[in-house]
């Protein structure tokens, strides 16, 4: 079984499943990042390039993003597991409580206060919020 599989390499895994609650705004980041090849923002250098509205390529990374967390969520099924649920627009709104929550639930010991600031910075800005409300408003038009 794929418990006892894991069980055997990962004898004491605890599982943390972070994920997005906004899906669309999910979707669009990653059709941005796979467009401009910015993963990433430290806060060193420019914003990313505006990016041209391309349904397609969101619509691709929403299918994606919906096909990966079934897969996890069977996954966690499977091994017959509860997962620690991280939701992203959560730790945005409180990184150091959400760090220190992961830290407990994985049994370590850390006050929100020993939490460094995040490394990096939101890349979102109003480009992505017209492609998010063009995007919703193309996927209402077509009855989804």
């Amino acid at each position: 079984s794929e418990r006892a599989a894991l069980g055997a390499v990962f004898p004491h895994c605890r599982y943390v499943h972070v994920r997005r609650r906004d899906v669309d705004r999910q979707a669009v980041s990653w059709a941005v990042a796979e467009a401009t090849g910015r993963w990433g923002d430290r806060g060193e250098g420019d914003r990313p390039p505006e990016v041209a509205y391309d349904f397609k390529a969101i619509e691709d990374c929403r299918r994606r993003i919906v096909a990966g967390d079934a897969c996890w969520r069977a996954l966690f099924r499977a091994v017959d597991t509860v997962p620690l649920e991280v939701v992203y627009e959560d730790l945005v709104a409180d990184y150091r409580a959400t760090v220190a929550a992961v830290a407990a639930y994985l049994g370590v010991a850390l006050r929100p206060s020993q939490v460094s600031p995040p490394r990096l910075r939101q890349q979102a800005g109003e480009g992505s919020e017209r492609l998010v409300a063009r995007y919703r408003s193309d996927r209402h038009a077509r009855g989804d």
